[in-house]
Parts: structure tokens; C-alpha cells; sequence
């Protein structure tokens, strides 16, 4: 199933209906669209809050305001469809809304928080000790959302929602973890209500770090400057490797949201283990087959329990052995792009963490063998590129599960946020304003 970019409506009706100058100044009014903003976020985690699941968030949202509209409602208690709903409005609409964000890798988590721009405001990582049940981590991360968020309101911010961005195979809805081969101690996970039962203030959306990437890049990244942008694939290429469809303007995640779990397609009949199997391609290019494929090649000096960042620096430090894994890793990384580009003619393909970090050492093999491989018309309109947000790349990530809900860009917008670079449509191909 392939959605929108961006799903949120156009602007004009609610811009009339929550900033019309000629509109009578009615504070009460005022407040309460705050709330409705606020509930409108809470209203989307569970369906049976609404009495019609199917209504789309722009009918809503917009049924509401005719709702205020006729009635002239003063009070915090609007009826709609026969449903009370008691709207929770901000006691000092002066302070600025921000979101949170969870950034968890196989190897660090970051909780970040940021704005409606992308502007990282504050920011706390710690290892994710992966193979530690998630019990024993929770409360670590719990600890640390609370610090930001006390930080965030001496400064006269107050955050809005909680957005996360992880690795798969997961339910992207339910936010519920299937089996993230490179988070063994969170299979089986509810992570979505774990988090809204200790932050039961906060909506809570969880993205597939590889839709997350890709949206990231999209909007903040290598599609900044680009308006013709229509097909974008995004590589994490972090501890494993998971991909990210923007394919004609939209989020491609598949029937069981799984679109993106390239690591797990089979490049050769044996190799290093990885994703479950050997010879995946998560085995060959990602932080952990790095290391796997350095242990085969030079084992004297290498193992399976090499930390990735000692093989990393020895590759920037052009050590000859680690120059031979890089060559290596980027043949068998070229062989997986031949296909996705054969198959999703993208545009370009942006590289998040570890090709930010090694750029040529990995895109220089990889292209010979996509030039080798793939079809020449394809490989021709493709660029390998290194993510645009470089290091931020993760940080910005975390916050595009909530950045791409409309309840949530119009509480950013409504609380004086900065302007975003996520347009307002709803079909056909993306039109972005020059930055």
C-alpha cells in the first residue's frame, strides 16, 4: 500500500477557520481549537474515539469547525454525531509546541527534541545494549523523554508529541515489533503502548526507520532543492540495512508494511549470517556484516565481536585490510542497488549513517557494479548519494512519524512553530516551494 507524502488537506477552509481577521475575536473560540488540535492527535491512536473511523482527518477536522461555526460555542464541551468529547486546551497558548523523538538503532538510541522546521532543540543518546530484554531499557528511555521534557518547559516550549523512528519488521499502526534482527531483546513488542501508557499526555506514532529516513531526505534533505523530486530511496545502513519507498511523491509500505526489509533479500547462496539467514544482503552491507566479513577475511586480526566504530575508524584511516572489506562490502552493496534499481527506477538513493560516514570507500565499488548490472537507462538516472542531513539524518528521522500527521503540523502551526518545508496536498506529484 503506497500514501501520500503528505496527507493533510489543503489550508484554506481551516486557515479561514482558525485566522480569519474579519472573524469575531472570541478567546473561548480560540482555545478551543487549540483543543480540538490537541484531541484531533489523541483521536487518531484509537478508532473507537471516533464515530466514523472511515471520515478522513480533513473531514474532521473540518466537520468540527462548521460544528463551532453554527453553534458559536463558548464552552470546552462541543457535541458532534451524538459524541461528547471533553477537548484538552492549553493553559498558556504563548508557548511555543514541539515534538519528541526516538531514534532507536541496533547499536544508540537518541531522544531528541525538535520543531516544525526540523530544528533539533535538544538531544541525549546512550547505547541500546540490544541484546538486553527491553524491560531492562525502558526505563532508561522513559528517564530520558522526562529530562527533555522538563527541559523543554523551563524554556517555555511544551511538546506536543512523541514520534519514533526503528527498524522492522514491525506493524507500523499498532507500533508493535515483530522481529528486528538487530533488536533480539524486543521481539514480540507492543513499543507503541509501552510508550503511551508512561507518557499517556502524548499521542505516540511510530515509522519504520526507513520510511523515516526517506521522508526525512524528502522534505529537509536531497529534496530541498529539488521540485522535479518523484523517487527517492532511502538506505539506513546503520547496524543492518532497511530501505525507504517514496515512489511518485508517495510513502510505499507494502501490504504488511514490510516494503522497505531489503537487508533480507538473499544475494548469494552462502556468506555471513544475517537477517536470519546467510548470504542475506543485510550479511554483506550493513555495520554488522562489516564486521562479519572482516572476521572472514582476516580473522588474525578481526572477529564477530569487533566493535563496528574500531573497523570504521580503521577503514577512514585507509588501513589497506580495512580498504579490502570496504571494496568488498561495496561490490555486494552494488549488487543489491543493481536491483532495487531495476526495479523502483529511483532518482536517487541517499545513505543514511554508515555512508555518511565512508561515502566513496563503499559508492565507488557499488557503482561499478551497478554499471555492470543494472539497466543503462536506469543506472544513468540514478545518484548514490550520502544523506543531505548527514549526521542529523537520525534525528531528523525520529521526528517524521509525527511531522507527517495534520492534527500535528496544525498544533505546530497554531503555537507559533516556524514555517515547515512539508507542503499542504493531498494527490498527485509533490510541489515544494524554492527554500
Amino acid at each position: 500500500m503506497s500514501q501520500p507524502v503528505n496527507e493533510w488537506p489543503k489550508t484554506n477552509a481551516l486557515h479561514h477557520a482558525t485566522h480569519d481577521d474579519a472573524a469575531p475575536k472570541q478567546p473561548a473560540l480560540q482555545n478551543l481549537t487549540r483543543g480540538i488540535v490537541f484531541w484531533m492527535s489523541f483521536a487518531t491512536q484509537s478508532n473507537s474515539l471516533m464515530p466514523h473511523p472511515s471520515i478522513t482527518h480533513s473531514s474532521r477536522i473540518v466537520a468540527l469547525f462548521q460544528a463551532l461555526d453554527e453553534r458559536r460555542l463558548s464552552s470546552c464541551t462541543v457535541g458532534l454525531s451524538g459524541l461528547l468529547m471533553n477537548l484538552p486546551i492549553n493553559s498558556n497558548p504563548s508557548q511555543r509546541a514541539t515534538i519528541l523523538g526516538l531514534d532507536i538503532g541496533g547499536t544508540k538510541t537518541a531522544c531528541v527534541e525538535g520543531a516544525r522546521d526540523a530544528q533539533i532543540l535538544q538531544r541525549i543518546e546512550f547505547p541500546t545494549q540490544a541484546h538486553r530484554p527491553f524491560d531492562e531499557i525502558f526505563p532508561q528511555i522513559v528517564q530520558s523523554i522526562e529530562s527533555l521534557i522538563a527541559a523543554a518547559e523551563r524554556s517555555g516550549r511544551i511538546p506536543s508529541a512523541l514520534s519514533v523512528s526503528i527498524g522492522g519488521p514491525l506493524k507500523i499502526e499498532e507500533g508493535f515489533l515483530i522481529n528486528p534482527p538487530h533488536l533480539p531483546g524486543w521481539h514480540q513488542l507492543p513499543l507503541k503502548a509501552r510508550l503511551v501508557a508512561a507518557f499517556p499526555g502524548l499521542p505516540v506514532y511510530v515509522e519504520h526507520d526507513g520510511n523515516a529516513g526517506a521522508l526525512a531526505e524528502f522534505h529537509f534533505g536531497v529534496g530541498r532543492d529539488r521540485a522535479a523530486l518523484q523517487h527517492l530511496v532511502f538506505l539506513t545502513f546503520g547496524t543492518g540495512i532497511g530501505a525507504g519507498f517514496i515512489i511518485n511523491g508517495r510513502i510505499l509500505r507494502g501490504a504488511t508494511d514490510t516494503a522497505g526489509e531489503v537487508g533480507h533479500w538473499r544475494l548469494a547462496d552462502d556468506g555471513p549470517p544475517g537477517f536470519g539467514k546467510r548470504g542475506s544482503w543485510e550479511s554483506f552491507a550493513s555495520g554488522a556484516g562489516l564486521i562479519e566479513l572482516a572476521a572472514q577475511m582476516f580473522p588474525s586480526r578481526w572477529t564477530p565481536r569487533t566493535p563496528i566504530a574500531a573497523l570504521v575508524g580503521a577503514m577512514l584511516d585507509d588501513d589497506p585490510q580495512a580498504l579490502q572489506v570496504a571494496e568488498e562490502a561495496g561490490r555486494w552493496m552494488g549488487r543489491g542497488l543493481a536491483l532495487l534499481i531495476d526495479a523502483l527506477n529511483p532518482q536517487v538513493i541517499v545513505f543514511g549513517s554508515l555512508g555518511v560516514v565512508l561515502g566513496e570507500r563503499i559508492f565507488a565499488p557499488a557503482r561499478r557494479v551497478i554499471a555492470a548490472e543494472a539497466l543503462p537507462q536506469a543506472a544513468h538516472a540514478c545518484e548514490l548519494l550520502p544523506a543531505a542531513l548527514g549526521k542529523h539524518i537520525g534525528d531528523v528521522a525520529a521526528l517524521m512519524a509525527a511531522l507527517s500527521d495534520p492534527a500535528i503540523q496544525l498544533e505546530l502551526s497554531e503555537r507559533g512553530a516556524p514555517p515547515s518545508q512539508i507542503e499542504h496536498h493531498t494527490d498527485g506529484p509533490v510541489q515544494r516551494p524554492g527554500v
